[in-house]
């Protein structure tokens, strides 16, 4: 057979792969097999599934080492299935039921509408745009929340110890969701306070995320950034949001933040950044796949280092560095000017 074809074929079936994986999260088959191998029939009558269909779907998750068919009919656990367990570390398990959840899948079905047109998929879809949707919906928008705290933390740790917050006494998480990557921070610095900002109903959510030494050190403000940001922190970090946008609004929410920083604050941008092919960065592939989510859902994109630079010098701030973090995200640096 023709090697390109097939080659092509194989990639074609990652649709088939994301939804089964959503499937199995869904089922909660990595949690079951916690303790150990289970056969087919102790899966399908802990999760109510159809034995002889549940077979199959866990049949074609092990051909790409998402679980292991250890004898006929019994799974176990690889270091793949391993993350989709609710109780580990860098756990995917709520971000694969957010990837795979039918209200965010829909977009998908409409990359060409969004190719063609310019205008946001999800909005075609559904009526309206991600963040009105999801205030509307709120089972969604926990869903939401959930998995994006999980491919937050995935970056937290190498955020936190990549740059040196030592010089800071406040830290303002502008949009920073149930604040995993503040807490992060804090931890490693002992004498740093934290400012968590974001939407009323994601600051409610995130009180009961605050672990209870923190507490003290840390304030949860509720807003609306296109409009006000606590003023006078010392670092103002946003991370997983610029993205979200286009110029013109991204351009606006750095203004508000640059009119309530201080002369001598830094303002850090956490995001991709697409690099020159050349450079041969471990996460380009992905953060270009990336950037066509940004495409379908909120209209947002990924951005190349000089796009970061236009993105400052429009909004009253000097791109000063971009920080590699051995992740997918990059953290650039603006000052003010």
């Amino acid at each position: 057979m023709d090697k390109q074809a097939f080659t092509i074929l194989e990639m074609l079936q990652g649709i088939s792969i994301a939804r089964s994986i959503y499937t199995a999260a869904k089922l909660g088959i990595a949690d079951l097999l916690r303790d150990g191998p289970k056969s087919i029939k102790e899966l399908a009558q802990a999760t109510k599934a159809h034995e002889l269909l549940l077979y199959r779907l866990l049949r074609a998750l092990a051909s790409v080492d998402i679980f292991s068919e250890v004898e006929e009919g019994t799974f176990a656990h690889t270091p793949l299935s391993t993350t989709l367990r609710t109780d580990v570390p860098n756990s995917m398990y709520y971000w694969s039921l957010l990837f795979g959840d039918t209200w965010l899948w829909r977009p998908w079905e409409e990359l060409d509408y969004s190719v063609q047109t310019g205008k946001k998929a999800f909005d075609h879809c559904h009526g309206t745009s991600i963040f009105k949707y999801l205030a509307e919906h709120p089972e969604e928008g926990k869903t939401f929340d959930r998995g994006m705290t999980s491919l937050s933390q995935l970056s937290n740790g190498p955020i936190a110890t990549s740059y040196d917050f030592s010089s800071f006494s406040t830290l303002a998480d502008i949009g920073g969701g149930h604040g995993s990557l503040l807490m992060t921070i804090l931890q490693l610095y002992p004498t740093l306070k934290g400012i968590l900002f974001d939407r009323p109903p994601v600051i409610e959510g995130a009180r009961q995320h605050i672990e209870e030494s923190l507490k003290e050190r840390c304030e949860l403000v509720a807003g609306n950034f296109f409009e006000a940001v606590p003023t006078g922190a010392d670092v103002y970090l946003i991370k997983y949001c610029i993205h979200n946008w286009d110029d013109e609004h991204a351009i606006k929410i750095l203004k508000v933040c640059r009119q309530a920083m201080k002369p001598t604050s830094k303002m850090l941008i956490v995001d991709a950044v697409i690099f020159p092919q050349t450079m041969n960065n471990p996460f380009n592939s992905f953060n270009k796949y990336f950037d066509l989510l940004m495409l379908v859902i909120p209209s947002g994109k990924e951005r190349t280092a000089s796009q970061f630079a236009e993105l400052y010098e429009a909004s009253g701030f000097k791109l000063e560095r971009i920080i590699d973090t051995g992740s997918p995200v990059s953290i650039i640096e603006g000052i003010p000017v």
